[in-house]
């Protein structure tokens, strides 16, 4: 079961017909919102113990994890960062050209 929420309850509602065309459970949205819940005097939990799925949106800053992993991090980002301009070269949508260096 997959509960949706946003501060006033309007986005989940508006959101929740296609989440249920792709999950196969049901889809409820929270009455009131998350408005409605911290008014009615219920706790809120932040973090990610409780997540539907692995977040895949969040940016970890390279110093949020142990040195040597934070090393790795760094290499992976700027390997990512330098592949950019031949992705972008192979891209015939890319609707932008790379600045000349000087």
């Amino acid at each position: 079961e997959y509960v949706l929420t946003s501060p006033c309850g309007l986005l989940a509602q508006l959101t929740a017909p296609d989440i249920s065309s792709y999950v196969h459970a049901p889809v409820k949205v929270l009455s009131g919102g998350t408005d409605g819940w911290v008014t009615a005097g219920l706790t809120l939990v932040s973090g990610f113990e409780r997540m539907a799925a692995e977040p895949n949106d969040v940016y970890w800053l390279p110093y949020d994890h142990e040195a040597e992993k934070a090393k790795h991090q760094m290499r992976e980002y700027l390997s990512w960062e330098t592949g950019l301009l031949p992705q972008i070269a192979r891209d015939a949508s890319a609707r932008f050209e790379a600045l000349a260096s000087k």
